[in-house]
């Protein structure tokens, strides 16, 4: 005789129970991914609006696409070094406003550099990110709270507005 399937959780019962200090992170998560709604858009804006080449426009978005991998080593560094509140309020405050100043630049001296220092400053709160929730969460809640990282990351992605939302 077979016992009757398990009862699915519902996604109220996967977000109960965290502390209030995780919300905080993921709603930090949540901006953080709904501002890299804009990266899709970067080829296009670089030619029509900036009058770059498409060669030009590539080597930026490689240069955009090379930030994150500088990002984890140094946001892992900066939040075992500096802490975590410190590098994730530092990565989010300067990535936001890195990205509005790069809406003013003009020069593809300026844009280049500027976009792999955006790139850069905002995925640093990634590593501190998940090193809080490491300090926050209880072992047994872990792989739920990681899990619910995970999706709204992906939220983040598909929100209105977002090329994907």
């Amino acid at each position: 005789m077979h016992a009757p399937p398990a009862a699915r959780p519902s996604p109220f019962d996967l977000a109960r129970g965290m502390p209030r200090t995780f919300w905080v992170l993921w709603c930090g998560m949540l901006v953080n991914r709904a501002g890299s709604f804009v990266v899709p858009f970067l080829a296009i804006y670089l030619t029509q609006a900036r009058g770059l080449s498409a060669a030009q426009a590539g080597i930026v978005a490689a240069l955009y696409g090379a930030g994150p991998a500088v990002a984890s080593p140094l946001g892992g560094y900066l939040a075992d070094h500096a802490g975590r509140r410190t590098t994730l309020i530092g990565a989010l405050t300067l990535g936001g406003i890195g990205m509005i100043a790069l809406g003013f630049a003009r020069d593809i001296a300026v844009i280049a550099p500027a976009c792999f220092l955006v790139a850069m400053v905002g995925e640093a709160y990634r590593p501190a990110m998940q090193a809080a929730v490491a300090d926050l969460v209880s072992p047994a809640d872990r792989g739920r709270a990681f899990g619910l990282i995970y999706w709204v990351i992906n939220l983040g992605a598909d929100l209105p507005g977002s090329p994907l939302g």
